[in-house]
């Protein structure tokens, strides 16, 4: 269930016993590799290098097929040998139709370290300079071993400031994060001051729309979710779905409904309002064996504390959104093995935009919004795990990112609507009511107001989200020094935070 992971360079071998029974060990010629032990790692060796695979490759058997036309061994070979000779075969490239939480280590025998990381922010991986060098997906490991001496924290005016940050950004002077879907190689100067280089796995996009015929989008569209959600079918009889009655949930839930045998729901709302009337709609229509719940106040920060503790959160509107998956975490654990999300169909379809205003270029705004999930910590799978659930966003795809990329604007907002092309879509599967289809967007943290609840325990306004990320911001420092710890943070603890920020 877990990706966490954390190389260190040798140097701080004695203070690992800290550490010793939650991690494996694997000793590296240049250091020491910690995975989590519920970590997912697949390792080979030969006489050039050793390579560790770490986390998940979610589509494996597609990469298995693309090798097996080529070498009658696929089929045999370990999830690392297969990247590998992939690779080998293919070159660097073939490595961007890998879809997961995975991150590829490798050392050489020449100590040089190599890392590669995926390309949609499931695990934002960091090099550390401390009087160490440390290369992890878990800054919280870095800073129980070196406690206050760990991180140099930039200040709170530098992180509010703008909500559009690039990719690698860290709000640590001392953190380089690793761009997503890039070669890193670790190399040291003449003085052996570390530095990275740095190469794209694939060249990033460019933005020019493209025109494709109506019946050709719904068929992609329609190939790519079916296909995302189908497979899950061989280790899953039962799903976990979080059921808003929005389009997006409710249209991962339909096509849910037609492989699995058994689907459970859950949808999340407080005092201030909920949309339990469309989620039981939904759930009625297609069978769902359907779970409500209204969060308290405790339970809403709650939320928001464990996306950042989790995920390593520092962005309000991230942890904000967070929450409500958090709650639902904590109704799914035990009940099933995986969850499946409509998140991040809003960031390709459009749904973030204001159907009545005019735009110039709605593409850009969009494609802004996809860069910004790189960095967020949002799509991390971190949280989940801890709750022995695996998470799945079946929009999230190479394939459905690439394609809404330069889609013709025209398919994601016209006619006082967005999102007009997934709403044509499932209208055309004949499964849920038009009331849903053709419902009005409206965010999960806005339908259940946990916008409004957390603006109101940190007294601020609903849409501050410079208070709101400053908050975070305070809550994730105190985590990664260690100043506050998990089990502490309660209601009580959170307002003395609330109070000093």
């Amino acid at each position: 269930m877990s990706s966490e992971f954390c190389y260190i360079k040798h140097g701080l071998d004695k203070k690992l016993n800290k550490l010793t029974g939650e991690f494996n060990f694997d000793e590296l010629s240049t250091g020491i590799l910690l995975s989590r032990n519920a970590t997912n790692v697949s390792k080979f060796k030969n006489n050039e290098c050793t390579y560790f695979l770490i986390g998940n490759i979610y589509n494996m058997l597609t990469i298995r097929s693309i090798l097996g036309t080529i070498e009658g061994r696929s089929g045999v070979l370990s999830d690392v040998e297969v990247l590998l000779l992939v690779r080998e075969k293919f070159g660097n490239a073939i490595i961007s139709i890998a879809e997961g939480d995975y991150c590829l280590f490798i050392e050489d025998r020449k100590g040089n370290i190599e890392v590669i990381t995926e390309s949609r922010g499931l695990n934002l991986v960091s090099l550390v300079q401390t009087d160490c060098i440390w290369i992890t997906n878990s800054l919280k490991i870095v800073g129980r071993i070196e406690g206050d001496n760990a991180f140099d924290f930039k200040p709170e005016s530098e992180i509010i400031k703008d909500s559009l940050k690039p990719d690698n950004f860290s709000p640590i002077r001392n953190v380089s994060r690793l761009k997503p879907g890039t070669i890193n190689k670790l190399k040291f100067d003449e003085q052996k001051y570390p530095h990275l280089e740095v190469e794209y796995i694939m060249p990033p996009p460019e933005r020019n729309a493209f025109e494709i015929k109506e019946n050709i989008l719904l068929e992609i569209i329609d190939s790519d979710l079916r296909n995302s959600i189908s497979k899950l079918y061989q280790n899953n009889q039962t799903i976990g779905i979080p059921l808003s009655g929005g389009l997006d949930s409710s249209l991962v839930t339909a096509l849910a409904s037609l492989y699995f045998d058994k689907v459970k729901t859950w949808s999340i709302g407080t005092e201030l309002s909920n949309e339990f009337e469309y989620s039981k709609i939904v759930s009625d229509c297609l069978g769902t064996e359907h779970e409500v719940k209204i969060l308290s106040e405790d339970e809403i920060i709650s939320g928001v504390v464990k996306a950042i503790y989790y995920n390593e959160i520092f962005d309000g509107l991230s942890s904000e959104i967070q929450s409500g998956l958090f709650n639902v975490y904590e109704l799914a654990k035990g009940k099933v093995n995986s969850l499946i999300t409509g998140y991040g169909s809003d960031l390709l379809f459009g749904g973030i935009l204001d159907p009545g205003k005019f735009y110039s270029d709605p593409n850009k705004i969009l494609s802004e919004q996809v860069y910004r999930t790189k960095w967020t910590g949002e799509f991390s799978t971190h949280g989940a795990g801890n709750y022995g659930l695996n998470i799945y966003h079946p929009f999230w795809t190479n394939n459905l990112i690439s394609l809404c990329h330069n889609l013709n604007p025209y398919f994601k907002i016209r006619d006082n609507e967005v999102k007009n092309i997934l709403r044509e879509y499932a209208d055309s599967l004949h499964i849920l009511p038009k009331d849903i289809v053709w419902r009005k967007k409206i965010g999960i943290h806005e339908g259940s107001s946990v916008n409004k609840s957390f603006a109101k325990i940190i007294g601020t306004e609903v849409n501050n989200y410079q208070e709101k990320t400053r908050f975070s911001y305070s809550i994730y420092k105190a985590f990664l020094t260690g100043k506050l710890l998990l089990e502490e943070a309660n209601s009580i603890k959170l307002r003395e935070i609330i109070r000093r920020h």
